[in-house]
């Protein structure tokens, strides 16, 4: 049986769905490349044939304890937006929360899954304001965002796709209020030749007080990979 979720985290599930699925629904307006990138392209559309989905978690750096999981995407493809679905499960075990459905949705739901918990993370962290993390975020995606295009393999193939980059705390005034998390950075990345599109996403805090042989020392480093699409 699936663990029943956190207020906190049900909370943000509707409100960042809601706010990040609007770019989606406004498509006159324009919006940067990043955000076009994330929000407005169809990630599902090249999704012919009911598909699962595996991503790989892994959470290390000197912060906390780390540990890896699974989140996995089941996909129904239909005719019409309106009519697709995705159904998510959030990790395994303990560690498993209960998510809802994502339907009639464009966008690849890894999206809003991986950064509805990144906030909350952020908040636990901080002891600061979801609504801050989100609204930085934001900020960055259509003002900051830096792309390129990278290389990369999946399954034994190289693929081609672009990489969004955002620093969201670098130039944030209120971040002497949690300094240590204040060079987080995040990078998405994706590729048209993926079905769903969503390859990686990274969220990273450097360690500016430690070093290690020459490696960038961490404090806190979230990455999830796609690993396996198979049809269901």
């Amino acid at each position: 049986m699936r663990s029943i979720l956190y207020p906190l985290q049900l909370i943000l599930i509707v409100f960042l769905s809601g706010i990040w699925m609007t770019l989606q629904a406004s498509e006159n307006e324009e919006f940067s490349e990043a955000n076009n990138l994330l929000f407005t392209q169809d990630h599902l559309g090249n999704i012919t044939k009911p598909i699962s989905l595996n991503y790989r978690f892994v959470k290390s750096g000197t912060a906390e304890s780390g540990f890896e999981d699974d989140i996995k995407l089941k996909y129904k493809p239909a005719k019409s937006v309106e009519n697709r679905g995705v159904e998510v499960t959030l990790f395994s075990g303990d560690r498993n929360r209960w998510m809802p459905d994502f339907n009639g949705s464009k966008g690849n739901p890894l999206l809003t899954v991986f950064l509805q918990r990144d906030i909350h993370e952020m908040n636990r962290l901080t002891d600061g304001l979801w609504r801050h993390f989100q609204k930085r975020i934001k900020l960055a995606l259509e003002n900051n965002a830096k792309i390129k295009t990278v290389n990369f393999e999946f399954n034994g193939k190289q693929y081609q796709g672009k990489e969004i980059i955002i620093h969201p705390y670098l130039d944030d005034p209120y971040n002497k209020r949690f300094k240590k998390y204040a060079g987080k950075y995040y990078a998405f990345t994706l590729s048209d030749s993926l079905p769903g599109m969503l390859y990686q996403i990274r969220a990273v805090t450097p360690d500016e007080e430690k070093s290690s042989d020459g490696k960038e020392p961490v404090l806190l480093s979230e990455v999830v990979t796609l690993t396996a699409a198979t049809l269901n």
